[in-house]
């Protein structure tokens, strides 16, 4: 995951991730509603925990419970949403049988600034079984 042994910070700044876009959601037999999101595509980006106080206490003090990024705006405009989900920190969709499942992290804002994209990350919690 990281390059420890070249302590070059250069070297770790950019981390893989992978982005699964939210599709429209289906219905099953009985009218329920049933998320489905697209394949993952994988990027780079320098992803870093919050650790600024007002964001902290705005999004609650996890340890690796709130991620953002800042990305380009040319470049990513329109290829991110609220509710995408993503995969941070070595997560990968590898084995995946349902695209999302491998996902650890949701997008919960995706605000365009000036000359970037502002994007927060929130820790996705497993359900017990899964």
């Amino acid at each position: 995951m990281y390059n420890i042994k070249r302590n070059n910070i250069f070297k770790n700044l950019y981390k893989n991730c992978y982005i699964a876009k939210r599709l429209d959601p289906i219905l099953d037999d009985y009218g329920n509603e049933l998320e489905q999101y697209s394949k993952p595509i994988k990027y780079r980006f320098n992803y870093q925990p919050v650790t600024d106080e007002a964001e902290a206490l705005a999004y609650g003090k996890t340890e690796k419970g709130v991620i953002k990024t800042f990305i380009d705006y040319d470049k990513y405009v329109g290829k991110f949403d609220t509710f995408d989900l993503a995969y941070l920190y070595g997560a990968t969709p590898d084995g995946e049988i349902k695209n999302g499942k491998n996902a650890n992290y949701k997008i919960t804002t995706c605000i365009p600034q000036n000359t970037k994209i502002l994007v927060y990350f929130a820790k996705l919690t497993k359900k017990q079984g899964e």
